[in-house]
């Protein structure tokens, strides 16, 4: 069924160039009267604001079905330079004007929200009328010629259309009581609570989709757009943002309200240049599809209402950033990302870009210099605790990667490689250098990423299998089962194919635990390796059962012809369990990460210490890498004993506010969440954000560019064993009141976070 929607555009004439000179609170209260009063107005003509965006407004009618819907809306419409023209006669400051659009067209009949090319020509008709007029379009003319007074406008020639639109200016109505006359609409509050704050928008758009919007009916929009739609706000949750609204085939997300981080202007450009590459999945999932993307990245002082309501169409974000970013997206080109200079400049360590010439947009006195992102440097979970130590004495074992991984390339086969060695020995360190290594090549490469827990024996195959399919901790399950599915037929057109592999996919990420269908987890990881080369890291598999010691061999045995690496690290203490695991096999590797020698652990300390260490601190460090680097940041005269005391000490260094916040970070687990330490502590999300930031500056824990919950900030401890010292803290009468709270924490995050997620 469907039914005749209509969309009202309004935008104040102007705006632009008058909030570029002024700060973001003055930005808002010159908008906010403006949305008040239009609010106000269209609710009480039966219609919905559907969103804010800077200083335009989008309004819908008849998505309750009522046939005189089209002419409220151009009575809505028609009344907005009448509020204008009395907002200004109060406050002559203001000197508002508005143009406003209205555009007619057949949807489905639901309750979500309007999508598609009704939206985007109400804009092109809004930007058609006369300052302080009304402009409608053919369709809106036909329902509501009886009822409103027109003369014509002109044409004008939309995108995908073949024949140019007639426009026309709407003059005035015939008189008429409103659908909700006696409704109470509500004063405005005054008491919103705001804050300043530097946020970065993302702008993106379905390019050149206005084509197949008009020839194809609503409910085909529909069932087309709403898959796209869906994946975008995936990922752009994945990555720490929040989608404000869906308009049109537009989108507009905000990174850095509500919860702020260090890094969001970083996690706005990554999110940005992962949405070509999600929509372009979905096409080849599709042969009838064909949609491309392109957006936009703005970052500066912004007025955040921290009790918004998105859902109902008010906006989290208001300033001149959200403006920029909206202009900044007709610059980009399709499948491209572009970035203003603020963004640029906060990114510039971990993005590449390349400058474009200065662009003239409107509203602004001066062309703005504009840069296109072309890539990552390096993922964000390659900082680590000893980053910023030199690699010492491990050139053989980075040598040897390399070499498997060029062998992978070239002979388009699996290998696995096992780093075995205590822990700080160095093992995250290799595996960090060598994905440096592997971005860096022109081929690229999937890179997936898995941890053994004790609870959970085949968590790191599974996190492997979600992480490529993009299944959240938080997702429901037959939420993760569609992604799963259709990140098969992704990777296979067969049928016979997609039936074998996607149940035994969706029970192994369901459960994480219990058998395993190996056969069909090979199979699903050689099939996305022979589209792009991958490299499977299984971290701690000293803690995996069976069932993960049994795919690793399993994959070696199989002879999968695919570019796959599988990369594991362990501690020998897998092999006291299973003696010949992965032996005498010709396409596994071990290699032993062994102690530094004397004269390169001295080595080590002079870099970190900038002086040649004493004999007794290298005696002490037995060839540790993790604890020279401990012992150099204490710069204790007396070594400490171990690398837990080593650990211990530093932790004891720290303030007593972020040494708790370690304290109940660890009882979360090795990766954990910002919301369950501000359950724990009894403070704001963003709050327990600010402290864990301040422990990642710390090199304590690291922040986690992609959360495995949806819409909580995710961190992770340096190493195991920083968790471990921080965890023994922990006052044994609180510890188990203080799990209950996490479990309780997590149950709240949905089913599989419950199962899934646990302290270990």
């Amino acid at each position: 069924m469907q039914r005749l929607v209509s969309v009202v555009y309004a935008d104040l004439v102007g705006f632009t160039s008058r909030s570029h000179s002024v700060g973001p609170a003055e930005v808002r209260a010159l908008q906010r009267p403006f949305h008040e009063r239009v609010r106000q107005e269209i609710e009480r003509c039966g219609g919905r604001v559907e969103k804010f965006i800077g200083d335009g407004v989008v309004a819908v009618f008849g998505a309750d079905g009522r046939p005189d819907a089209a002419e409220w809306a151009v009575r809505a419409a028609l009344r907005i330079p009448e509020l204008v023209a009395e907002l200004n006669a109060a406050e002559p400051r203001l000197a508002l004007a508005v143009r406003v659009g209205v555009n007619s067209e057949l949807q489905a009949a639901d309750d979500g929200a309007v999508i598609g090319d009704v939206v985007n020509v109400a804009g092109f008709a809004q930007g058609a009328a006369p300052v302080n007029g009304v402009a409608v379009t053919q369709p809106t003319y036909e329902a509501t010629g009886d009822a409103v007074e027109y003369e014509p406008l002109g044409q004008i020639s939309l995108p995908g259309r073949v024949e140019p639109t007639p426009m026309w200016s709407a003059l005035s109505c015939s008189p008429g009581e409103r659908p909700d006359e006696h409704a109470e609409t509500g004063a405005p509050s005054d008491d919103v609570a705001e804050e300043n704050r530097v946020v970065s928008i993302l702008f993106a758009d379905l390019v050149d989709f206005s084509l197949r919007a008009y020839s194809g009916d609503a409910e085909e929009l529909r069932a087309l757009l709403t898959p796209y739609f869906g994946a975008l706000k995936r990922e752009i949750e994945r990555f720490g943002g929040t989608v404000e609204k869906f308009v049109g085939d537009s989108v507009m997300a905000v990174f850095g309200a509500p919860v702020a981080r260090e890094d969001d202007a970083e996690r706005a450009v990554r999110a940005a240049l992962r949405l070509p590459e999600v929509v372009l999945a979905l096409d080849e999932d599709d042969a009838f599809r064909e949609v491309a993307v392109r957006a936009a990245v703005s970052t500066g002082e912004v007025v955040v209402a921290l009790g918004a309501r998105p859902e109902e169409g008010e906006g989290i974000v208001t300033g001149d950033t959200v403006n920029t970013a909206a202009r900044l997206l007709g610059v980009a080109h399709v499948g491209g990302v572009v970035v203003g200079e603020a963004t640029r400049a906060a990114t510039a360590d971990a993005v590449d870009y390349e400058a474009l010439e200065p662009v003239a947009l409107k509203g602004k006195p001066e062309p703005l210099p504009v840069y296109r992102a072309r890539s990552v440097r390096r993922e964000a979970d390659v900082a680590h605790a000893s980053r910023d130590a030199p690699l010492v004495g491990r050139g053989a074992e980075l040598s040897l990667l390399k070499g498997t991984f060029a062998r992978v390339l070239y002979e388009r086969s699996a290998q696995a490689v096992i780093l075995a060695g205590a822990p700080g020995v160095g093992k995250s360190r290799l595996v960090f250098e060598f994905r440096d290594y592997v971005s860096e090549q022109r081929e690229l490469v999937h890179w997936r990423r898995g941890r053994s827990r004790l609870a959970v024996p085949l968590s790191a195959l599974a996190e492997v299998v979600a992480e490529h399919a993009g299944v959240l901790l938080s997702d429901a399950r037959e939420e993760a089962r569609a992604k799963l599915a259709a990140a098969v037929r992704a990777v296979t057109p067969v049928e016979s194919e997609r039936d074998r592999l996607a149940g035994p996919l969706a029970a192994l990420v369901a459960a994480g635990t219990g058998e395993a269908d190996l056969a069909a987890c090979g199979r699903f990881l050689e099939f996305v390796a022979s589209q792009r080369p991958l490299v499977c890291v299984f971290e701690d598999v000293h803690h995996a059962d069976d069932g993960l010691l049994a795919f690793v061999e399993h994959v070696a045995d199989t002879a999968v012809r695919a570019p796959l690496l599988v990369l594991c690290t362990a501690e020998p203490a897998v092999w006291e369990r299973r003696a010949e695991w992965a032996a005498r096999r010709a396409s596994v590797t071990r290699v032993d990460v062994e102690p530094l020698k004397a004269d390169e652990t001295a080595r080590l300390f002079g870099h970190l210490l900038g002086a040649p260490p004493t004999p007794a601190l290298v005696t002490a460090c037995a060839g540790n890498p993790l604890y020279a680097v401990e012992a150099a940041r204490l710069g204790a005269v007396q070594p400490p004993s171990t690398i837990e005391a080593a650990l211990a000490a530093r932790l004891d260094t720290l303030p007593s506010e972020l040494a708790a916040a370690a304290a109940d970070a660890a009882i979360v687990g090795t990766t954990f969440w910002a919301g369950a330490v501000a359950a724990l502590a009894g403070v704001s999300t963003q709050e327990a954000c600010r402290v864990l930031d301040a422990l990642a500056r710390a090199d304590v824990v690291r922040s986690e560019a992609v959360s495995t919950l949806a819409g909580e900030p995710e961190y992770t401890f340096g190493h195991p064993l920083v968790r471990e010292a921080a965890l023994a803290r922990v006052p044994p009468e609180a510890l188990a009141r203080k799990r209950e709270a996490v479990t309780a924490w997590l149950a709240g995050m949905g089913e599989r976070a419950g199962v899934l997620a646990p302290s270990v």
